[in-house]
């Protein structure tokens, strides 16, 4: 099954990000991802579930965006800290407007990461309903192409929480310079492809908790920041900075005209701005210094 899951790629539509395509093929060289390319540079946010905002988890989309409570904070026997993901199929009729089946549940998160990783672990239970399946994608890519990916399927009734350790499998030697990670309480279809496992079935139940991901060198990645983070792209409700350098002073967001649509003065490493109010398109950020010197550029995408 994972060799399928790495075949036939993430086909989750725009909701939560640009489906990832695994369209594999060789690329010379990696993106620089923000000047940054020693391998194992991680932007992954919240991967053990202990904060959330908004209904979800802080750093991940999920259905809670569109009002439904698909993604819900489970602390009665977390796996690990203090709270996991309990995630729940549930009727969606706005989903199909995304791509999405009629009846789904899932969180993802589609953040920079460059290098390539060994493996991927964590912590499930499940309450997947008869002739339905779970599953979980790792996908790290490089511009428009796939180069690895680690999945697992969840089925049946597990009820104890079990540690699950997946390899990374890649069709080329180029480090990636995203991640996307994806966790659906059906899969039907959205991860392994139209027809391939079971159908939804609304109540199917899927919990995760302590997500990590491995490097060649053994050591387990997961808040290591670049100088300059910003995710998720797409972004639909909110965008998240992270931006480490001391001579940064400002953010500014432009549209494709060059019209300054916001701008905000960075007062902490991690800032978060409010989208919802911005058009479907892409944008481009400055951050800038105190006389107002470009230090980085980037672009991102609004899609809702």
């Amino acid at each position: 099954m994972i060799k399928k899951l790495f075949t036939l790629g993430l086909v989750l539509a725009t909701f939560a990000g640009t489906a990832q395509q695994a369209r594999l093929k060789n690329t010379a060289n990696a993106l620089k991802l923000g000047g940054v390319t020693p391998p194992s540079v991680m932007a992954t946010t919240n991967l053990g579930f202990e904060t959330w905002s908004g209904g979800s988890p802080t750093g991940w989309s999920t259905l809670n965006l569109l009002g439904l409570q698909s993604a819900i904070q489970y602390t009665t026997s977390p796996g690990t800290g203090t709270s996991s993901l309990e995630l729940t199929t549930v009727s969606c009729t706005a989903c199909p407007t995304y791509g999405l089946p009629t009846k789904a549940g899932f969180a993802q998160q589609f953040v920079p990461y460059v290098g390539q990783p060994t493996s991927a672990s964590f912590q499930y239970k499940s309450a997947v309903a008869a002739g339905d399946t779970g599953a979980i994608l790792l996908s790290l890519s490089v511009a428009t192409a796939a180069t690895g990916q680690a999945g697992f399927i969840f089925s049946g009734t597990v009820s104890t929480w079990t540690t699950v350790t997946v390899p990374f499998q890649y069709s080329n030697a180029v480090n990636s310079d995203s991640i996307s990670i994806l966790i659906a309480s059906s899969d039907s279809g959205i991860v392994s492809g139209p027809g391939i496992v079971g159908r939804p079935v609304v109540g199917s139940k899927v919990y995760i908790d302590a997500i990590a991901i491995t490097n060649p060198a053994g050591i387990q990645t997961i808040f290591t920041y670049s100088d300059y983070v910003m995710f998720p792209n797409p972004a639909m409700a909110e965008l998240n900075f992270i931006i480490k350098d001391a001579k940064a002073r400002k953010v500014e967001v432009y549209n494709v005209n060059g019209v300054l649509v916001q701008s905000f003065t960075i007062e902490n490493e991690r800032t978060q701005i409010n989208s919802y109010n911005m058009s479907n398109g892409m944008y481009f950020y400055h951050v800038v210094d105190a006389n107002g010197g470009v230090l980085h550029t980037d672009k991102f995408t609004v899609i809702k």
